[in-house]
């Protein structure tokens, strides 16, 4: 059995894209700030991509993907880090508001510098408007698979 054209590209589309996953977490776990692991970059890095307006830990555990407990874990680091912070949810007094701190945008930006010769290398023969293009596209790929049903 063979696949279709449009069934090899989608295959190709993601395995590149896991491929990329790796090969990029491995240079931020190399230089993301000290006491931090991938996980908690992550959550400081949505943070930063939503502009800090900040979410209840129910809307984190459902934007990761993963169980309270595990993001309360990952929470409690960050906040003891002084890199986001705990408040009363405005609209429920029974959840906890996440926001980042100053300190916590610092921090990823300054990881982020770090990171940006090794990204200017990789990426050097690829112009922005490249790069651009494929961030449309990409980012329709997200949304649709954010608005896909829960099985």
């Amino acid at each position: 059995m063979t696949l279709n054209r449009w069934q090899d590209t989608v295959i190709s589309l993601f395995s590149e894209i896991g491929i990329l996953e790796t090969l990029v977490k491995t240079r931020i776990n190399d230089r993301r700030p000290a006491g931090l692991d991938e996980n908690h970059f992550a959550m400081l890095n949505h943070m930063v991509r939503t502009e800090g307006r900040g979410e209840t830990k129910t809307a984190l555990s459902w934007n990761f993907e993963d169980m309270c407990g595990n993001v309360d874990n990952e929470i409690d680091v960050l906040a003891t880090n002084n890199l986001i912070v705990i408040r009363p949810d405005p609209a429920n007094n029974n959840q906890d508001h996440v926001m980042l701190t100053p300190e916590g945008h610092d921090a990823y930006i300054s990881a982020i510098k770090t990171l940006s010769p090794d990204f200017e290398n990789l990426l050097s023969g690829i112009t922005i408007e490249d790069l651009d293009k494929t961030m449309v596209t990409l980012r329709e790929i997200r949304r649709t698979l954010d608005n896909l049903p829960d099985e």
